[in-house]
């Protein structure tokens, strides 16, 4: 009885063989696939289409590193996701971070605005030009 291949993971035809080996690239019962091609109850003849016999060397060479090459290619992909994950998020914190210094700046400087009037002096136009940039960054942010 076969352990692996059947009739949905089979080399007969081009399509069910790219499956199967999508299947043995995901580690989905690779060694009962590759089992069922080192049966000793084949058909050597040239012409076989079903129970083929492969060469005993070969077939585990093969799919040994298949699955070796396939594994570090998956493995590459997700580190490659999460990396571009990690730079995104990196790159939200940081306009975060620049937005609340932006806010705190504001903040300062409306405060020390009314304790000056409050002592009756006015600030000076670099800081009220200042003001009017922070105000209108900080207005484009929520658009």
């Amino acid at each position: 009885p076969c352990q692996g291949l059947g009739e949905h993971a089979h080399f007969r035809s081009f399509g069910m063989a790219f499956l199967t080996l999508f299947r043995i690239a995901t580690g989905d019962n690779w060694n009962g696939i590759m089992k069922d091609t080192l049966r000793e109850e084949c058909d050597g003849s040239e012409e076989c289409l079903q129970n083929c016999c492969v060469n005993p060397y070969v077939a585990p060479l093969f799919f040994v590193c298949f699955v070796l090459v396939a594994q570090f290619v998956l493995v590459n992909v997700v580190v490659a996701v999460l990396m571009k994950h990690l730079e995104e998020s990196h790159k939200q914190v940081k306009f975060e971070d620049l937005f609340l210094v932006q806010c705190f700046k504001l903040c300062f400087i409306e405060t020390k605005e009314r304790l000056m009037k409050l002592v009756g002096k006015d600030i000076n136009r670099k800081q009220k030009r200042e003001k009017a940039d922070l105000t209108h960054k900080i207005e484009t942010y929520f658009d």
